[in-house]
């Protein structure tokens, strides 16, 4: 998991998990994917799942909860990392500009290259919610290809699925929680200049 994270930070460092709406911040979209990763996880830890019967099974539940948590974290790391496609680093120099391309590396990796310069970022138009198609790139950039070969082809399968098509309680939990505490903080502001 270790391993994992820290190749999922070099992709996305400071990244803001959107540019308005919710961890707008300098590593929001780190911040985000790790309280969704725990959310779903903890999540997938309190399953009961069901036998061929449709009945309660804790035999199935022990034998598959491992992997079920697991998938559920890695699911919860990688449902937005898409959104590294939606934005557009660049740092201008007096002859040219280079734009950074999420296929060649990480944001890390192109601030190291380009140390001492002013990294620009700008939100691309019409984004929508097409980067969740693109969340498959970066996962199997970062992904170690020995943790998918350890697992039972029906969580591969599930994990890839839900990547594809992300929509779990643990991203509407973590973005209601970072909209509350934003409204907050608006509310703060707003009385500090009133008062």
């Amino acid at each position: 998991i270790r391993r994992i994270v820290k190749g999922l930070i070099v992709y996305i460092w400071d990244l803001p998990a959107s540019q308005a709406y919710h961890h707008a911040e300098r590593f929001g979209l780190l911040k985000h994917s790790l309280e969704v990763a725990y959310l779903d996880a903890k999540r997938a830890s309190r399953e009961l799942l069901v036998n061929n019967e449709g009945v309660p099974s804790i035999e199935r539940t022990r034998k598959e909860r491992m992997w079920r948590v697991l998938s559920a974290l890695l699911i919860g790391l990688f449902h937005d990392v898409g959104k590294i496609f939606d934005v557009i680093l660049q740092v201008k120099y007096i002859n040219r500009t280079i734009l950074y391309h999420p296929l060649k590396g990480g944001i890390l990796d192109f601030y190291i290259a380009h140390s001492g310069m002013n990294v620009e970022l700008e939100w691309r138009q019409g984004r929508g919610m097409h980067h969740i198609r693109k969340n498959m790139y970066l996962f199997a950039l970062i992904m170690p290809l020995q943790v998918m070969q350890c697992m039972p082809v029906s969580i591969v399968s599930m994990l890839l699925n839900n990547l594809y098509d992300y929509r779990d309680a643990g991203d509407k939990e973590s973005v209601r929680q970072a909209t509350a505490d934003e409204n907050k903080e608006r509310i703060v502001r707003l009385l500090s200049y009133i008062y």
